[in-house]
């Protein structure tokens, strides 16, 4: 986790910055001295957990791997909507047969 101290400043980012569409240099270095610090500290990568995260770093190189929750819980919305996945037959060991 970020330290303490980083935790305030990431928070004041996001409400004085990023939730109004503010994505600067000197914002997206910080959150990349921040993701360099937690590699430093054993992690072994990111949840971009905060909707903007993946727009200040979008396309940005980092130590460790970044994890896009939105995009991953999009998806998962997406595959549900779509009816690709049936938690109900799974938990069951039926499979799901769908037409071609």
């Amino acid at each position: 986790m970020p330290t303490v101290s980083e935790q305030r400043e990431i928070q004041d980012l996001i409400y004085s910055e990023l939730s109004v569409g503010v994505f600067d240099n000197d914002t997206r270095e910080f959150f990349l001295q921040v993701i360099d610090s937690l590699s430093t500290r054993g992690a072994q990568a990111v949840i971009l957990g905060c909707t903007e995260f993946p727009l200040l770093l979008n396309d940005t190189h980092c130590p460790i791997p970044l994890i896009d929750s939105l995009k991953y819980h999009c998806e998962a919305i997406a595959h549900y909507i779509l009816d690709e996945e049936n938690p109900e037959q799974e938990a069951e060991g039926d499979a799901v047969k769908r037409a071609p």
